[in-house]
C-alpha cells in the first residue's frame, strides 16, 4: 500500500489579516484520494464590509483565494492546481477555469462580515506532478476583490479640468463623453464619432494613435478588481516564498525600491538576507515604492492581471452618467483639510476629522503631518455601510482607494506596447529572473501609465478622467506609486 500525502500546514498560512480584515483560519486536509491523486484543503474564511445586492450597483464583492505548496523543507514554492471545491451554506465558491483559484461570495442578498467555516478546495496533486508520500507544506491566500458587472459606461466626463481625458468627437458643437457599449476595437481619430484625446501639456496622454483592438480589455466585459491597493502585508507574503534569485530581483529595500531598511515615507519593509524573511512593520498600509515591473511580478504570481485605464474609468464611474471633472465618487466635491489619524501603527487606522458631506481621499492637502506618506489601504471607507459614497471616497461597484493614496498603475492606450495588451492572467510562477513571463504585457519601461492621483499630488490629479500621466516609465519604486490587480470573469 502507498504512503498516505503528509501535509504540513504552516501556521503563517492560518492565521493571518489581510488587506482589510480578510482571514483564513484552521488550514488542514482530508479526504485524500490516492486514486485521482486529489487532496481537499480545508480552511475557514471571513471579510468585513462583505455584500451582495440587486439594485443598484447590483453586485457583490468576492474574496480571491488560492494555495502555493513546497515538497519537502527546501523545495521551492509552486502554485498548487484546483479542480474543483465545495460552498458551505451562504457562501458561493466557484473554481476558475485554469485551476488558478476560487471567489468565495456571499450567496444570498446581504451585508456585513462574511463568517464562512469549513470551505474546501480540491488540489490535483498529482498533476502537479506532487506524489501520495510526499512531504508538503501549504499556504492559502486571500485576496479581497469586487465583481464589476458587463455594462456600458462613458469614457471622459466631458470637464474642461482633466489633462487629456477621452472624449468623442463631435459632428458640431461641444464633444462628449465616449460611450463604451462593447468589447469591439474603438476608431481612434479626430473624425466624428471617433475616440480622441482633450486638452493637455507634455504628452502625458500618449501618441493618440489607434484603434484600440478587440482582444485589449475595455471594462465592457464582466471582470474582477480588488478592493483595496496592495497593502504592505501582501506584499511580505509574496516575497517570502520567492527563490533566493527572484528575492534579490523584487527586494524592495534596495536601490531600485526605497533604498533602506528603516521606515521611509510609511513605507516599513525589511529585510533579513540571513533567514530570507521580510518583515512589514506598517502591514496595512498600501504598498509604495514598488516599480512597475516588480508590480507585474506579483500579479503573475498571483494569477491576476494588470488593470487597464479603460477598465479604471469603468469601475470608478460603473454606468452612471459621466459628472464633469469628477472624482471616483462621482461628484466634484472634495474636502481640503489635512486629516488628523489615529491608530497608525494598527490595521485600524482611521480619520479622526474626515470631510462631512463631502469627498474624502488623501492628497497633497488632506496630506497628514503626523503620517506622511500613503495611509491604510480602505482609510476613508472604514464606516463603508454607515456613511454614503462621497464621504467614504468610494468608486461606484465598491471599490476603494481609485482617487488618492497611491497612485494606479493601469495599461495605457497611449503607446502601442499598452494596445497590445490582451488581458493574459498571470499563470502563478515566475521565472528565476523574478520578472513577470505573460504574453503581451506592459514591459518594465512601456505600455503603462498611472491614473487616479495620491498623496503627494494636487486634486486634478484624483479626477476620475485625468490622464495626464496616463503614459508614464520608471524603472524604479516611486513613494507614491502602488497597484491593484484585476481578472477576467468567467
Amino acid at each position: 500500500m502507498r504512503q498516505l500525502l503528509l501535509l504540513l500546514v504552516l501556521l503563517g498560512a492560518t492565521a493571518t489579516v489581510r488587506a482589510n480584515y480578510v482571514l483564513i483560519q484552521n488550514v488542514h486536509t482530508s479526504q485524500q484520494d490516492t486514486v485521482n491523486n486529489t487532496v481537499r484543503v480545508v480552511f475557514d474564511l471571513s471579510w468585513q464590509n462583505s455584500w451582495r445586492t440587486s439594485v443598484a450597483p447590483a453586485n457583490h464583492d468576492a474574496v480571491w483565494v488560492f494555495v502555493k505548496y513546497r515538497v519537502g523543507t527546501e523545495g521551492n514554492w509552486q502554485h498548487a492546481t484546483l479542480l474543483g471545491g465545495q460552498a458551505v451554506s451562504g457562501s458561493l465558491l466557484e473554481v476558475t477555469g485554469d485551476g488558478l483559484g476560487a471567489y468565495v461570495s456571499r450567496a444570498d442578498e446581504g451585508s456585513g462580515t462574511a463568517n464562512f467555516d469549513e470551505l474546501y478546495l480540491s488540489w490535483g496533486y498529482g498533476a502537479d506532478g506532487v506524489e501520495d508520500y510526499d512531504l508538503v507544506s501549504l499556504k492559502v491566500y486571500a485576496l479581497e476583490m469586487v465583481y464589476i458587472p458587463e455594462a456600458g459606461y462613458a469614457l471622459g466626463s466631458g470637464g474642461d479640468r482633466e489633462y487629456y481625458p477621452f472624449l468623442q468627437v463631435p459632428a458640431s458643437g461641444d464633444s462628449l463623453p465616449y460611450p463604451v457599449g462593447s468589447e469591439a476595437a474603438i476608431t481612434v481619430g479626430q473624425a466624428a464619432g471617433n475616440l480622441a484625446y482633450g486638452r493637455g501639456t507634455g504628452g502625458g496622454g500618449g501618441d493618440e494613435q489607434g484603434p484600440i483592438p478587440a482582444d485589449f480589455p475595455k471594462g465592457y466585459a464582466a471582470f474582477y478588481c480588488l478592493k483595496y491597493e496592495v497593502s504592505q502585508k501582501q506584499y511580505t507574503e509574496f516575497f517570502n516564498v520567492l527563490t533566493p534569485g527572484q528575492m534579490t530581483a523584487l527586494d524592495l529595500t534596495d536601490a531600485a525600491g526605497k533604498n533602506s531598511q528603516d521606515v521611509v515615507n510609511r513605507n516599513g519593509l525589511s529585510y533579513n538576507p540571513s533567514n530570507r524573511t521580510m518583515f512589514a512593520e506598517q502591514p496595512h498600509v498600501s504598498l509604495n515604492y514598488v516599480s512597475p515591473a516588480r508590480a507585474w511580478a506579483y500579479l503573475d504570481w498571483a494569477g491576476l492581471r494588470p488593470m487597464t485605464e479603460l477598465e479604471f474609468e469603468k469601475v470608478a464611474r460603473g454606468g452612471e452618467a459621466a459628472v464633469p471633472d469628477e472624482f471616483a465618487w462621482g461628484s466634484t466635491k472634495l474636502h481640503q483639510t489635512a486629516y488628523v489619524l489615529a491608530d497608525t501603527t494598527l490595521d485600524s487606522e482611521s480619520i479622526i476629522n474626515p470631510g462631512n458631506g463631502t469627498g474624502n481621499a488623501l492628497y497633497l492637502s488632506t496630506q497628514s503631518a503626523e503620517a506622511p506618506g500613503p495611509a491604510r489601504v480602505g482609510l476613508a471607507a472604514s464606516a463603508l455601510f454607515n456613511k454614503n459614497r462621497e464621504e467614504v471616497g468610494m468608486a461606484y461597484y465598491g471599490v476603494a482607494g481609485l482617487s488618492g493614496n497611491v497612485a494606479e498603475l493601469v495599461v495605457t492606450v497611449g503607446d502601442a506596447t499598452g494596445r497590445a495588451y490582451t488581458g493574459i492572467h498571470g499563470d502563478g510562477a515566475l521565472p528565476e529572473s523574478g520578472a513577470a513571463d505573460v504574453t503581451a504585457w506592459p514591459t518594465a519601461t512601456q505600455g503603462y501609465g498611472k491614473r487616479g492621483g495620491s498623496h503627494l499630488t494636487s486634486w486634478q490629479e484624483l479626477m476620475t478622467s485625468d490622464r495626464e500621466h496616463a503614459v508614464y516609465s520608471t524603472t524604479v519604486g516611486e513613494r507614491d506609486l502602488g497597484f491593484r490587480g484585476v481578472r477576467t470573469a468567467e
